[in-house]
Formats: structure tokens, C-alpha cells, sequence
């Protein structure tokens, strides 16, 4: 409360939004409530659509989306005694789905703040319900659900048992490494799903030094990173860094494969995993690649940090 008082806000009411986010459709492919510089809503030839609600995805503060699922709940300030330490307050919501809700894997999204009047407010003064933007250590003002399985019927009637849906999470490569703007190769597999926003004329590919202005070999980590978890830290699924592992094959520029190993992960780094092992995270590129040439990369890798098995393929040039 201190932070609304600092901000002359004098609640009167504590509230409660509860919207409902398909975050895997029935096809186990991640959506994004908003799409900002990366996104899943894409053109016909691959190019990423930018927009979405800066926040939870409702129509009663002027927003033009929706979700199968909109309660508001408010109480009084005055009823809860929240003021007092370890005081707290209690708000119910609760209301139908629709029958004809799509099948996936859906999170309930929890906005919690106040009221004066009729303004809304985060429990640190921001609009309500917007995406954060955190200044140091300060309250959270809403926090998603686990992952909850919808069955249902696709557009085209095929029964969906949620429980069998496999979530799928793209992964990138190369993304901490800047290529005449662009950063971050996606998977041949996820491309029809997923597409980073360099936000350049022309997306092009990503093309690499093999050495850098005074002939020493560059290296380059060939870990993922998870660029979906990058948008928002609160929407973000957590993961178990500690589960998972990872495999890469290199293919040079006369064809030949060669494998770099299976490696578990063990902790987190940065906006991905690591499995702490320099074949990975210190790969150079060998004396046999020209600069300029193409060089194939693929890795492949089963985790179970999420329920979700990847195929990771892209180029390169060295």
C-alpha cells in the first residue's frame, strides 16, 4: 500500500481479473497473447504480425480481444483489515465456459490491484492489468496458472483429448549474436509457427564471421535460447533447468556430419539452458570452413524441462 500512497492513489476497493489464455492449441503450438518482436501470428509467406494486448487480454478497459473466460471481482479495502501485518482478503470470481471452447492447453491469468473510483490501478500504481514493467524490487500484480487441459472439437469436428497434446516451445539459435541485424536462427520446424521480429525490410539470413578483424577463430555457443520466455517474466512457463539434454551434429561445407555429443542440462543461463560443456558453448568453427561459405548446422534434443520433444535445424555462414 505504500507504493499507492506514494502515488496519491487511495484504494477503496482490491480487485481481481481472471482471463483465461490458450497457450498450445490443440496442436501443441505455443501462442502469444501479445507479439512484440517475436511472434506466433504469422503472413502467409513467414513474415511476423506484431500487436496483441499489452496486457491481459480483455475487452472491459477498452481492448478489442477477449478470452472464453472474463470475471472481475472487487471488495471493499475497508471489509479485509489487509492493512494490519499478515492481514489478507479474499476474492471469489467464478463463471461458465463456453460449450464450444477450442481445444488446448489453457492458463488463467490473475490480475490483482486496486480501485479509486473508477480507476484502476496495479497494486504499484500502473495501469491495471498492462504489461509490467518492473523498476526493482516492487509487488507483483498478477501472476498465470499452471497449464489446464480443454478438450474439444477442432473447427473441422475431430474429437481433442487435451491430455494427449504435446506442447512444443520453439527454440532458437545463435540468438545472442548480432548478423547485419538480425539474431537467432528458428527451427525448420517451428518456422510455420514462429517467427522472430528483426524488424528490417528484409529478413534475411543469418550469416556469421568464422574469424573476427585480427584472424582469430570466433567461437559461439550452440545452446538455445528460449525467446518465448523473453516478452514478460511473469507469463512465462517456468522451466526445470535441471532435466533435459541436448544433442548437436555439425555439418561443414563438403557435407560431412559430425557429432559434438549428447549433453544434459544442468542450469540455467541467460534465457536458456546450459549444459556447461565448451563443445557447446565455445564451438569454433573449423579450418576447413571458408569465410563465406555455408555451413548446416542441426541439433536435436528430448527434454522433458517441458512435456516437449524439438527438432532444431538452420544455416549459417562462417
Amino acid at each position: 500500500m505504500q507504493n499507492l500512497a506514494g502515488a496519491g492513489i487511495k484504494a477503496d476497493n482490491f480487485c481481481l481479473l481472471v482471463t483465461a489464455e490458450r497457450t498450445f492449441d490443440a496442436a501443441g503450438h505455443l501462442h502469444f497473447p501479445t507479439d512484440q518482436y517475436i511472434s506466433t501470428l504469422l503472413t502467409p509467406t513467414g513474415l511476423p504480425i506484431e500487436g496483441g494486448a499489452q496486457g491481459a487480454v480483455t475487452t472491459r478497459f477498452g481492448g478489442a480481444f477477449r478470452t472464453p473466460l472474463d470475471l472481475l471481482a472487487k471488495v471493499p479495502v475497508a471489509a479485509g483489515g489487509l492493512i494490519a501485518a499478515g492481514g489478507r482478503i479474499l476474492l471469489h470470481a467464478s463463471g461458465p465456459l463456453p460449450a464450444d471452447l477450442p481445444p488446448g492447453l489453457y492458463r488463467l491469468r490473475l490480475d490483482y490491484g486496486v480501485t479509486q473510483g473508477n480507476s484502476y490501478y496495479t497494486l504499484n500504481g500502473d495501469t491495471f492489468a498492462s504489461m509490467p514493467f518492473f523498476r526493482g524490487q516492487q509487488p507483483q500484480s498478477y501472476f498465470m496458472s499452471p497449464l489446464i487441459p480443454a478438450d474439444g472439437a477442432t473447427p473441422s469436428g475431430d474429437a481433442v483429448a487435451a491430455g494427449a497434446i504435446q506442447p512444443r516451445v520453439p527454440w532458437v539459435l545463435l540468438g545472442n549474436y548480432n548478423s547485419n541485424g538480425i539474431s537467432g536462427v528458428v527451427a525448420d520446424e517451428d518456422q510455420p509457427f514462429f517467427a522472430i521480429s528483426s524488424r528490417r525490410l528484409i529478413q534475411d539470413d543469418v550469416i556469421l564471421p568464422r574469424v573476427d578483424n585480427n584472424g582469430n577463430v570466433v567461437s559461439y555457443s550452440l545452446e538455445p535460447t528460449f525467446a518465448a520466455d523473453t516478452l514478460d517474466a511473469c507469463w512465462a512457463i517456468p522451466w526445470d533447468y535441471a532435466s533435459g539434454e541436448i544433442s548437436v551434429e555439425i555439418t561443414g561445407p563438403d557435407g560431412a556430419a559430425v557429432s559434438l555429443g549428447k549433453y544434459p542440462f544442468i542450469r540455467q543461463s541467460g534465457t536458456g539452458a546450459t549444459t556447461g560443456k565448451s563443445a557447446l558453448t565455445a564451438w569454433k568453427p573449423t579450418a576447413g570452413t571458408r569465410p563465406g561459405s555455408p555451413a548446416g548446422f542441426s541439433t536435436r534434443a528430448a527434454t522433458n524441462t517441458r512435456p516437449a520433444a524439438h527438432t532444431i535445424s538452420g544455416s549459417a555462414s562462417a
